[in-house]
C-alpha cells in the first residue's frame, strides 16, 4: 500500500494506525466504512475525513493533505 510512502513524506505530522476491526465503536463514531481512510485532527478535534472512496492514489491522498492548512 503507498500510505507507508505518504507518512514518510509528511513526517512532520504524527500518524495513527487504528484496524477497524479491532475497534469498531472508534469506525462507527468516526464513519469509517472502508480502508484507508485519514481523518485529520487538531487539538483533539476531528477537522477532515478523506474516505476510502476518494482514496486510492497516492496522487488523491497527497491532494487531500495539500488542500488542508494542517
Amino acid at each position: 500500500m503507498f500510505i507507508d510512502d505518504i507518512v514518510k513524506e509528511y513526517s512532520q505530522y504524527d500518524w495513527f494506525e487504528i484496524n477497524r476491526d479491532n475497534f469498531p465503536e472508534l469506525a462507527e463514531k468516526y464513519q469509517v466504512m472502508g480502508i484507508p481512510s485519514l481523518l485529520i485532527f487538531r487539538n483533539g478535534e476531528k477537522m477532515a475525513h478523506l474516505h476510502s472512496a476518494n482514496a486510492k492514489t497516492p496522487e488523491e491522498v497527497k491532494a487531500f493533505l495539500q488542500s488542508l492548512t494542517v
